[in-house]
């Protein structure tokens, strides 16, 4: 049985009408696994015969568009390029990032369509029908030592070709190319490149592959004890309140708790699995090159102003490579160890706060492995990482986001949700980017609130309202008090607003019968007390914008004022 019909027995045969179709269910199967790729890492590729605008029947590479996710993508995440414009660019001997991409841009089967992916000439240039390029942890593993060849060679056979460490682009693409002779490409602190003339051959190469690594990692892999003491949940709550003002400088920030970390956080070497590599460069553009350790609410600032330090003095080492443009970026950290709790990853909302925490478990745990397995890290120096960290084309991805909404990062209770102003709230508030912790009024009508808002925006709770907030989000910003509150709750309120340090906006209404707000109260805590006048009956709209108002940024400049709202 030849190779390819080995790899492909490994793998059912993969479903699908078309090409394409089987290229996403292809892709999807790579992208289920986060040992394999994680939040729109790696790419795939198939070479098709399509129709061009004017009927030519020609060769076209499919390839994974920038900005998709292999978890998910769809038909339309598949930019496709005619192959007789890309491959005349292997005769070229070099090409700037810049040029690249502007020739791809000329070469596309659909004018305006996605962005290809960066590595598309690496795809185009392989012969092969079929190109999958994963960042899979245990390639990464035995590469991120000092002795990578070796490692790649014993663990893998001496027909799978190893590229040593070169940013990606037509330099990489034209390397590659040259050893299509092989078996598959591992790229030296990156990833591994598998081919083949069907679906099931190069997605089966790289399960073989992979389980290669993992079974050669394995053997060699002795791991020190990990203990540390449980992080009381009093100190807990401390530490997420003074982190959550630490990493708010740039902008609002929610925590996300990951506890599946502690044993990486448990570590004696914790030091080095936080700052020593990441699996593979790609995820420094998510969550930087280092991560924080943190040990305790008393040591927290500073810990994050020894990290803030030494970030601006490696980006005054290397200023004079950056590229015309561009500024440093934050430098604080984005995911932090915590020997006795886990790992927290800061995102300006909770969808992008666990993807920093899922992408650095994955280079935790790779970095993890090869301290148990190697005792030595070998990674990018310092100048490669710079160069990644600033690379324009990758920044691209980051930069075509939306910007961040006025409530972006921003966390608010709001008693009596379940009312019909309640939910007018709830909806104006989470537009802007808004966190809600939702409590009071019908349990049923807050349901269907969080139902309809994505997930992980919205948190149900009774009782401690502000422990609910701080677990689930790391802190909590705004009080939108449309029942009463709780001495004990406007007490703990306060005392969080004090030691985040970041101020605060509590909005309540003037009214008689809810007495929720005292304009006079002052604790020192830096928060707004307002109220609304005029709630009775009548559209909730109009009110429930006063409030956005009153609790967002552009409500600043009001504190101890009772608003009216239409004729009150």
């Amino acid at each position: 049985m030849t190779e390819q019909k080995q790899a492909e027995a490994r793998v059912p045969e993969i479903p699908g009408e078309t090409e394409l179709e089987r290229l996403v269910n292809r892709s999807r199967l790579i992208g289920a696994d986060p040992a394999l790729v994680v939040h729109g890492g790696g790419n795939t590729s198939t070479k098709t015969r399509e129709r061009d605008h004017l009927g030519r029947e020609r060769d076209v590479l499919r390839i994974k568009g920038s900005g998709t996710d292999l978890k998910t993508i769809g038909l339309d995440g598949f930019p496709g390029l005619f192959l007789d414009e890309l491959l005349p660019l292997r005769e070229r001997e070099a090409m700037s990032d810049e040029a690249m991409v502007a020739y791809l841009a000329h070469c596309m089967v659909e004018p305006g369509s996605r962005r290809p992916s960066i590595e598309t000439l690496l795809h185009a240039f392989l012969p092969a029908r079929h190109v999958d390029h994963v960042h899979a942890d245990a390639i990464c593993a035995l590469t991120n030592t000092p002795d990578a060849a070796r490692h790649v060679r014993e663990a893998l056979g001496s027909d799978v070709a190893l590229v040593p460490y070169i940013r990606p682009g037509f330099a990489l693409s034209r390397q590659v190319a040259e050893l299509a002779d092989a078996r598959a490409v591992v790229l030296e602190k990156h990833g591994l490149v598998t081919w083949g003339e069907t679906h099931e051959a190069s997605y089966g190469l790289t399960l073989e592959l992979v389980a290669r690594a993992e079974a050669y990692l394995a053997e060699r892999e002795e791991a020190e004890p990990a203990a540390a003491p449980d992080l009381d949940p009093e100190a807990t709550e401390a530490l997420l309140l003074r982190l959550r003002g630490l990493l708010s400088r740039d902008g609002r920030r929610v925590l996300h708790v990951d506890q599946g970390q502690r044993s990486l956080a448990d570590r004696p070497d914790v030091e080095r699995v936080a700052t020593a590599a990441r699996a593979t460069p790609d995820h420094v553009l998510r969550i930087g090159a280092r991560s924080l350790v943190a040990r305790g609410p008393e040591t927290a600032a500073e810990a994050v102003a020894g990290f803030v330090t030494a970030y601006e003095a490696y980006f005054a080492r290397h200023r004079e490579r950056l590229p015309e443009g561009l500024e440093m970026l934050s430098p604080l950290p984005k995911v932090a160890l915590v020997p006795g709790l886990g790992a927290v990853a800061a995102g300006a909302d909770m969808k992008t706060a666990r993807m920093n925490a899922e992408i650095a478990a994955r280079s935790h745990l790779v970095t993890a492995r090869v301290l148990d397995a190697f005792g030595e890290v070998a990674w990018l120096d310092e100048a490669d990482i710079f160069d990644f960290d600033y690379w324009p084309l990758e920044l691209y991805k980051l930069k075509s986001a939306p910007p961040p909404r006025e409530l972006s990062g921003h966390v608010a209770i709001i008693s009596g949700a379940g009312t019909p102003l309640g939910r007018a709230v709830a909806m104006r508030l989470a537009r802007d980017g808004a966190h809600l912790v939702l409590t009071g009024g019908d349990a049923e009508m807050q349901r269907e609130i969080a139902a309809a808002l994505p997930a992980g925006v919205a948190h149900l709770a009774e009782g401690d309202l502000v422990g609910a907030a701080i677990a689930a989000f790391g802190g909590v910003d705004i009080l939108i008090a449309l029942e009463p509150v709780a001495d004990e709750g406007r007490d703990r309120l306060e005392s969080a607003f004090a030691r985040q340090g970041l101020g605060g906006a509590i909005v309540g209404l003037d009214d008689a019968s809810s007495g929720t707000i005292a304009l006079d109260a002052r604790s020192g805590d830096g928060a707004r007390r307002n109220l609304v006048r005029g709630t009775e009956g009548g559209d909730p709209a109009p009110v429930a914008e006063t409030i956005a108002f009153l609790a967002s940024p552009r409500g600043a400049g009001i504190d101890g004022v009772a608003l009216p709202v239409g004729g009150s």
